[in-house]
């Protein structure tokens, strides 16, 4: 009997130790999402994995900007000035009349003296058209003045411009006469007498008007072209 009581307490001690040595061991819980049964997180916190930079690739060389300096000196572009010349300012004013163009007789420079005032040493370049049937009284005279000369060209062109409205015209072409315009910008003047009045308009008014319209589609392309370069 004493010595089944001494196996016992023996037992009893290993039973006691194997608690305590349970009772030490870290608790483990189950991961729910776990697959496996043996599967166990830990409480121990993980160390943090290092984080990577969406530029960490960039850090490694040298940071690119988009910014493209342009030598401007060197790229730095500027429209050539446009050549103008009375020609070409003769031209521009009989492609916005189109059809209603009547003057293509050019005006010889020793007329031009005569009628108009204008003598060589006025200027540089000289255009001048009339029609060649008398009846129209359309002109067109584009001058480029010289240097200093400018006011010379332009009140001779005013004052032939007033002797030609006092002089004897055919009836239907008062109008027109009197909505002439002498008009001058930077070098150039000209005289510009032209547009179609239809003979069918009745009223002096009316044809007045008419002509005014007419006669300011030549001036506006005279300064339209002019200005080119301003």
């Amino acid at each position: 009997m004493a010595k089944f009581a001494s196996v016992m307490s023996a037992v009893l001690t290993v039973c006691m130790l194997s608690a305590v040595l349970t009772a030490c061991k870290p608790y483990e819980k189950t991961d729910p999402n776990a697959t496996g049964a043996d599967t166990a997180i830990s409480d121990t916190p993980a160390e943090p994995e290092a984080e990577t930079s969406p530029n960490a690739a960039d850090s490694e060389a040298p940071a690119q900007s988009d910014t493209v300096i342009v030598d401007e000196e060197a790229h730095e572009t500027s429209a050539a000035p446009v050549i103008l010349t009375t020609g070409g300012a003769a031209a521009a004013i009989k492609a916005a009349y189109g059809d209603d163009w009547l003057s293509n007789a050019e005006i010889p420079a020793s007329a031009l003296e005569t009628r108009f005032g204008l003598t060589p040493d006025m200027y540089d370049e000289v255009t001048a058209y009339e029609p060649i049937a008398s009846v129209h009284n359309d002109k067109i005279i584009i001058v480029r003045a010289r240097d200093g000369r400018l006011d010379d060209v332009v009140t001779a062109l005013e004052k032939a411009r007033e002797n030609f409205i006092g002089s004897l015209q055919y009836p239907q072409n008062s109008e027109k006469n009197e909505a002439s315009k002498v008009v001058f910008h930077n070098e150039f003047a000209a005289f510009i007498l032209a547009g179609n009045v239809p003979d069918d308009v009745d009223g002096t008014d009316e044809r007045m008007k008419i002509a005014e319209q007419q006669n300011k589609i030549g001036v506006d392309a005279f300064l339209d072209y002019t200005s080119a370069n301003d």
